[in-house]
């Protein structure tokens, strides 16, 4: 898969936009955020969001506002696959982690906790897939659970099969890692 191919949607607040730069750069990428951060973004491609009515449980409407907006736009303009991840999470090697993916619904794990009577849930940090298919995961997010991921592994369960789906995190090492800037840790290593 050419990286051309792909639009990365960097969803959430305007927190690490210099280190999202240094990240992206060579790639098609788009920040999605609040209108009332902007300014902050300056001549960056940026799509400004309205906050939602409703935050949702763990936040999940504020994560499925910025990330339908980018993925609209990512639809709209043609790309056939999209990457949407946080702004505060950062590959160690963009071009590694793009061949990392398969053509279904890639996610990095799941956990293995049990709530809300499902036998583990989606991680939300970071998907990868066609973008007609993230489109369909994220309209269907809806208020069925309180807990934001279960809300995310509904949608999923409802739209698509476990053949759908694909998952990353054996494939992550020290030299192809994931580094959370909120927490300050590698997701791998």
């Amino acid at each position: 898969m050419n990286k051309q191919d792909v639009l990365v949607i960097i969803q959430g607040p305007a927190s690490n936009i210099a280190k999202s730069l240094e990240t992206w750069f060579g790639y098609n990428f788009i920040f999605s955020g609040w209108e009332v951060e902007i300014d902050k973004y300056g001549y960056l491609p940026f799509l400004p969001n309205r906050y939602p009515e409703s935050n949702g449980p763990g936040n999940v409407f504020l994560q499925k506002t910025t990330t339908l907006a980018g993925l609209e736009y990512a639809q709209k303009i043609g790309y056939k696959y999209s990457l949407k991840i946080r702004s505060d999470l950062f590959p160690t090697n963009p071009d590694v982690l793009l061949s990392s993916f398969t053509e279904n619904l890639n996610f990095i794990a799941k956990h293995r906790d049990s709530i809300d009577g499902h036998n583990g849930y989606l991680v939300d940090y970071m998907q990868f897939g066609r973008t007609d298919d993230l489109v369909t995961l994220w309209e269907g997010v809806e208020e069925s659970s309180s807990v934001a991921e279960i809300c995310l592994l509904n949608s999923f369960l409802k739209n698509f099969t476990e053949k759908d789906c694909s998952f990353i995190l054996d494939k992550l090492d020290s030299s192809n890692d994931l580094w959370w800037e909120r927490s300050k840790i590698f997701i791998c290593v």
